[in-house]
């Protein structure tokens, strides 16, 4: 107060406004005496305090008064001396009726002339003061609150004991030093600076400090930094608190440990895991393991949304929401499902929830078990077991198809050989005649049959050895078609040749072209029983066509692909379909012309006939297939 007392004064004496009533109402209610002397030692203003008890008033003089020391005496010195102000005690009066005061006397100019200020308070009031000040202080270490108070230049000038304990160091380094300098142990280059600033611009200032480092047991304190100010707005000092936080502390830390402890076991779980909660009946995104991140490529931009439906696939998303519903509606504790995910993989889902006590909401989690390679294992399962049951099924209609073509000439050879008996018995030599031309027949079908059967070993054991040339195919198919003439006549249907005008060649073993040709005329004409069997060339873009077609009975278009299989007939039960035959010649025809380059495409309807098209690259071509 003594500071800032001469300015506040003269700027009250010196103005003429309406707050100088205000100040000299404040004043009458102090309870110190006030006296301002002029520098003749004339009273020019007093307070109430300083009229009932001394009987001074304004334009009396000052020496009026009995006083140990002598006022005027010490005025003099002031004037002499290089002070502006000193305390002192002051004894007024004689006798039983003296009192005693705490003096402060102190120099001021107004309008270029001096005035001294005598301010005068009694002990009993200074004791109360100081027992105040006492309980003050008591409190503040009581209380444990470490608190600094600083002056404006940022000079330390009380700590309580709680915070010269907590900072560790010794009075001589906390007291009249600056703030920041005892602070710089605890503070980076950039706080220092911030709190500096602050005490500057008389500013509040807040940071943390760490006492033992910043480590499971340290201590920590939030410091703040409050300014106090005087009437008229300017700074007088500052006031530093510090809080002890190192409980928020330690438990934010047990917090953050244990988050990172359930990060490490989330992200060492192998399979995809997601956490996501409801919330306004939208899907929010809590969190989930690095492997679910990168199965569904979520960075740290995408998880800036929380929303779940910007952040997985449609379906997905509507799968998890359908069984999520599904749960929550028949109250269920867990859900299992499968979901097709990213990539086209096929995961095995199980979604539970978790109620958590601290956010009071229930927390869903959902985890994935990649199951494609299993998908696909039991589609290959199933695709060798439908295969096995074919084989199974090609097994038994080879053994029956075996059986009869091998026990009908068989039998027929018995037959003949039993009339060629009685022949001889009776010289009857033209029926024998006969019988040797029908038993030739017989034996040429067994030897076509065995000759197919060791044509489809070769074929699957890859011993098959081509010879090829280029020739023009007509030669050929015309070759063909005159050899077949016989057979169909005898089925009383046309066999019909339309060769086309071209000069292409294709590159094909003779002999394996033939052959092919030979099985698809004679299918042709075995199973068409009115009608004609065609056979033309022709030219389709850069490839050579050979195609038979015929207005036989037809095949079903849906199983002409196993019927390309060896020992495989339309009709399995080969002891009662109608045509004869061991299902091998359309294989044999498909396999020559897949291993000479080209290419076989069967296109048939039930009761309406079949066309083959046997389609080779021209030679002038590049295409291959």
């Amino acid at each position: 107060m003594k500071d800032t007392l001469p300015f506040n004064l003269l700027n009250r004496l010196s103005s003429n406004s309406q707050s100088d009533q205000d100040f000299h109402n404040k004043v009458l209610f102090d309870e110190k005496i006030w006296i301002i002397l002029d520098d003749e030692g004339r009273i020019t203003f007093t307070n109430n305090r300083c009229k009932i008890e001394l009987g001074l008033y304004e334009g009396t003089d000052i020496p009026k008064l009995n006083t140990e020391p002598d006022l005027k005496t010490l005025i003099e010195n002031l004037n002499k001396s290089n002070y502006n102000n000193f305390n002192f005690e002051l004894f007024i009066g004689a006798g039983d009726e003296s009192r005693t005061y705490n003096a402060a006397l102190e120099t001021i100019v107004i309008n270029k002339r001096k005035y001294y200020t005598l301010v005068l308070n009694t002990l009993e009031n200074s004791n109360k003061l100081e027992a105040k000040i006492s309980d003050l202080h008591h409190a503040l270490e009581y209380g444990q609150v470490p608190v600094l108070i600083i002056d404006d230049n940022g000079k330390i000038i009380f700590a309580t004991k709680s915070f010269e304990k907590l900072l560790e160091l010794d009075l001589d380094v906390i007291y009249s030093n600056h703030l920041s300098s005892v602070l710089s142990w605890y503070l980076t280059n950039k706080e220092l600076a911030e709190v500096q600033g602050a005490i500057v611009k008389g500013r509040k200032w807040s940071a943390s400090i760490y006492l033992n480092g910043e480590s499971d047991d340290t201590q920590v304190l939030d410091l703040e930094l409050n300014p106090i100010a005087n009437d008229d707005g300017s700074k007088r000092g500052f006031i530093l608190t510090g809080h002890d936080v190192s409980a928020y502390y330690q438990k934010n830390r047990l917090i953050k440990k244990s988050e990172e402890k359930l990060r490490s076991i989330i992200n060492s779980i192998s399979d995809p895991l997601l956490i996501f909660k409801i919330k306004n009946d939208e899907y929010k995104y809590e969190d989930a393991n690095f492997v679910f991140r990168q199965l569904f490529e979520l960075g740290n931009s995408e998880l800036f949304h929380d929303n779940l439906k910007k952040l997985i696939p449609g379906k997905f998303y509507e799968k998890l929401i359908t069984s999520t519903n599904l749960m929550l509606k028949n109250k269920l504790n867990s859900i299992e499902f499968d979901c097709l995910g990213p990539k086209d993989r096929n995961f095995a889902a199980k979604l539970t929830f978790q109620y958590d006590s601290n956010a009071n909401e229930d927390l869903y989690i959902l985890s994935l078990r990649d199951i494609t390679e299993r998908i696909a294992n039991e589609k290959q399962i199933k695709e060798a077991y439908k295969k096995e049951i074919q084989m199974n099924q090609l097994k038994t209609t080879f053994l029956q198809n075996m059986s009869h073509e091998l026990r009908t000439p068989a039998t027929a050879v018995m037959g003949y050989s039993e009339i060629m008996q009685d022949c001889l018995d009776n010289g009857d030599y033209e029926a024998i005649e006969e019988i040797t031309k029908s038993l030739e027949g017989v034996v040429k079908r067994l030897i076509n049959l065995f000759t197919k059967i060791l044509e489809v070993t070769e074929i699957e054991s890859d011993e098959v050895e081509l010879q090829k040339v280029k020739l023009n195919c007509n030669k050929i198919v015309k070759a063909v078609y005159e050899q077949k003439l016989k057979d169909a006549k005898s089925k009383n249907i046309e066999l019909l040749l339309s060769l086309g005008n071209m000069n292409d060649l294709i590159e094909i073993d003779w002999l394996k072209f033939e052959k092919a040709l030979h099985y698809l005329i004679d299918n042709g004409i075995k199973y068409t029983d009115r009608g004609s069997v065609t056979i033309s060339t022709l030219k389709e873009h850069k490839t050579v066509v050979v195609r038979v077609t015929d207005t036989g009975r037809g095949m079903n278009q849906k199983i002409i692909d196993r019927l390309l299989e060896p020992f495989v007939q339309e009709d399995e039960d080969g002891l009662t379909r109608e045509y004869e035959g061991a299902g091998l010649g359309l294989t044999i025809a498909h396999k020559y012309v897949k291993l000479m380059g080209g290419k076989m495409e069967v296109e048939s309807e039930r009761k309406k006939g079949t066309q083959i098209n046997l389609i080779f690259p021209a030679m002038n071509a590049m295409n291959k297939f």
